[in-house]
């Protein structure tokens, strides 16, 4: 399966983070999260186990908070006793699961990787 990837990097309004973090929190509940940045998106599917880290730092003025969540997706599989080997579809070799569930919409950021623009964001 190849890697999908959606990244999210930038300054938000206190109450725009509140509401991303409450949407991620229900669709953890519902087990289904799907993130999506204008086309782009990913859907995962949490396991009923989750890894958790969290670290909080404060130094010289600046404070973070990182948490970082991460599981396994197990993907079923039938079990079946044969004297013939099943043919593969090379179509659906390494295929994964359909989902659907809430999708956590991705806010427009101020972009953090210009000098001018993280200046302004900062002031």
């Amino acid at each position: 399966m190849s890697k999908k990837e959606v990244k999210l990097k930038g300054v938000m309004d206190v109450n725009q983070v509140v509401t991303y973090l409450e949407d991620l929190a229900n669709s953890l509940k519902e087990g289904k999260i799907c993130v999506q940045q204008g086309e782009q998106f990913v859907t995962l599917c949490p396991d009923k186990m989750v890894d958790v880290e969290v670290k909080a730092t404060a130094k010289k003025g600046k404070e973070k908070f990182e948490m970082e969540l991460a599981w396994y997706r197990e993907v079923p599989q039938e079990m079946s006793i044969s004297s013939d080997e099943p043919e593969q579809d090379a179509e659906n070799e390494g295929s994964s699961l359909a989902v659907s569930g809430p999708v956590i919409e991705m806010p427009e950021v101020q972009d953090m990787d210009s000098d001018d623009e993280g200046k302004t964001a900062r002031s």
